[in-house]
């Protein structure tokens, strides 16, 4: 028996059919060609209040990591000895959230220019802190509306897609995708004439049968985060005198 390509193994006989696979590849389909209604939530806001407790005595810029796309954003504390502004950075503008010389020294749930905030695209955003010589700001929480983040699909990260096998293979899917936003990768796959597929959690399994030798099949394999999914075609050459295994 020849030595396997570099990644892959011999399985233990799976045993899901390759027609639950089927139907979950038909159910993929739909649920990713209904995400605007289901799985995404398009327009779909949470608010959030982070207790943050901070004693500021200077004018300085601080970076906050939110847990959306703010499109309301509040502040609540306390000056002594002196009037404060504070800010978001939209790009090279910046929006008043508080200024403590129309709002008083104690502010709650204040947002002077910040009740609707369109544009910032990203989760991370930048506060500036204007204070008085002397004045002290005492930040009790900060408090925003969050659209979510836009959904990275899984991508690929494999060397290859071209394999040459000789009997039953298993190639894990795991080795050879991730998704950026960290979530859950679910796999399936198609088969092609002369090829047996099965795909059991992250393990891809080939079984080629007979008559197959030298001729080159094609496997498309999808990686879904259930949100959105990432096709990729493998190419798959049986050597002769492979061994046949019937699962």
């Amino acid at each position: 028996m020849r030595d396997r390509v570099a990644g892959m193994k011999k399985p233990k006989l799976p045993q899901v059919s390759i027609l639950i696979v089927a139907s979950l590849l038909i159910v993929l389909s739909l649920l990713v060609a209904m995400r605007p209604a289901i799985v995404g939530l398009i327009g779909f806001q949470q608010r959030f209040t982070e207790e943050l407790n901070m004693e500021i005595t200077g004018s300085r810029t601080e970076i906050f990591t939110l847990q959306g796309m703010p499109t309301r954003f509040q502040a609540t504390g306390t000056v002594f000895g002196g009037n404060v502004k504070i800010y978001i950075a939209k790009g090279k503008t910046l929006l008043t959230i508080v200024d403590t010389a129309t709002t008083g020294n104690r502010f709650a749930r204040v947002c002077v220019e910040t009740c609707e905030l369109e544009g910032i695209d990203t989760n991370k955003v930048k506060l500036v802190f204007e204070l008085d010589p002397g004045a002290t700001l005492f930040l009790e929480a900060i408090h925003y509306y969050a659209a979510p983040l836009p959904n990275k699909p899984p991508r690929w990260k494999g060397e290859t897609t071209t394999y040459t096998i000789d009997g039953l293979t298993t190639i894990d899917l795991a080795n050879l995708f991730e998704d950026p936003d960290g979530d859950e990768i679910v796999y399936l796959a198609t088969t092609d004439e002369g090829l047996k597929v099965i795909v059991e959690g992250s393990e891809l399994t080939i079984n080629p049968e007979p008559g197959v030798e030298g001729v080159k099949k094609y496997i498309t394999v999808y990686a879904s985060d259930l949100k959105s999914y990432t096709t990729v075609k493998f190419e798959v050459t049986v050597q002769p005198d492979f061994t046949s295994l019937s699962p």
